[in-house]
């Protein structure tokens, strides 16, 4: 459908630039039924790669081709978070389904993230990568370490206003989570049943708090999964559910994989721990929910079809032996 766009409509429609994203959502713009799809398109290529067998590798092979696309059309974005949600899952599921990927590749590509990524936040901003061309290798890497590190400022900017300026939210976050769940149909409509985003969402509360222009340009600041129960429960919050995160995330990457499913379910986790590190949990949990029940879904349909078919073949065959 990507490439049928281009050919209608002109890339320039479909490849457009990251900055278009923040002025749309700054006029109100409600993006998550266009999300919704290329989540589906996402769980859909894990789908395959996860059910690989030596019988499978013509419909392996055509996910790989069309995973490749996602991620060029993510980087021509500027979206390294869903580059690297897609990416390093793909990467753990052909581990452990496809091919064991040597040790020896893992500092190399870290190294080269390193220097790529500073290039695509760049490219997304200016259009060009002049900048890291000219700062070389070691700039490239200062830059990146630097913006890893930069969600602690979230953590001071919230312990700094709250409780001083503002109560504990009790938890409204996360209830927000879970009614971004529920997909629209087109741009705006079922927006309003969503609460107030500058009460219940803290990335959005703490960017109009402290820097107004950038809010109304609809940009925003990586925030962290701490600071988001900090923002809900204070200390106590921060403590008890970051300890609780670690387990579950812990727990799922420990369980046995034999089967598709459970290394489906490691997957998308490992995807909602790689982005709740700079987000809200609202994006990560829709990401990772809605990725299995597509696929649930699918899988369930998928047998009834098929038991259908097997029943209408015994069917027939009891007619014909009649």
């Amino acid at each position: 459908m990507m490439v049928i766009g281009i050919f209608v409509a002109g890339p320039s429609r479909v490849l457009g630039d990251y900055g278009a994203v923040y002025e749309a959502k700054a006029y109100g713009a409600d993006f998550r039924f266009f999300d919704l799809g290329f989540i589906l398109a996402k769980s859909g290529l894990l789908g395959i790669l996860v059910t690989h067998t030596g019988k499978t590798r013509r419909s392996t092979g055509a996910a790989v081709v069309i995973a490749a696309m996602l991620l060029l059309f993510s980087a021509r974005l500027g979206d390294r978070g869903g580059m690297l949600s897609f990416l390093l899952p793909a990467a753990w599921i052909v581990s452990q389904r496809i091919r064991q990927i040597n040790r020896i590749w893992i500092l190399p590509s870290v190294l080269a993230a390193f220097i790529i990524f500073p290039a695509l936040k760049e490219y997304r901003e200016t259009g060009t990568i002049t900048h890291t061309l000219r700062g070389g290798v070691l700039e490239s890497t200062r830059a990146s370490l630097y913006e890893a590190g930069s969600s602690v400022l979230t953590f001071c900017y919230t312990l700094d206003l709250i409780p001083a300026e503002r109560s504990f939210a009790l938890g409204i976050s996360y209830l927000r989570a879970g009614l971004h769940l529920i997909p629209n149909v087109g741009l705006s409509p079922g927006k309003a049943f969503l609460p107030d985003p500058l009460v219940a969402d803290p990335a959005a509360w703490l960017v109009e708090r402290i820097h107004p222009a950038k809010y109304a340009q609809g940009g925003g600041y990586g925030y962290a999964a701490g600071a988001e129960w900090y923002f809900n429960f204070g200390i106590p919050g921060v403590l008890l559910g970051m300890v609780l995160l670690g387990f579950l995330l812990a727990s799922i990457r420990a369980a046995d994989h034999r089967s598709p499913y459970r290394l489906l379910v490691s997957a998308v986790s490992f995807s909602v721990g790689l982005l709740i590190v700079r987000n809200v949990v609202a994006a990560p949990l829709k990401s990772a929910v809605w990725s299995l029940a597509a696929l649930v879904v699918y899988d369930v349909s998928l047998r009834f079809v098929l038991r259908d078919t097997r029943l209408r073949r015994l069917s027939e065959t009891e007619i014909l032996r009649g």
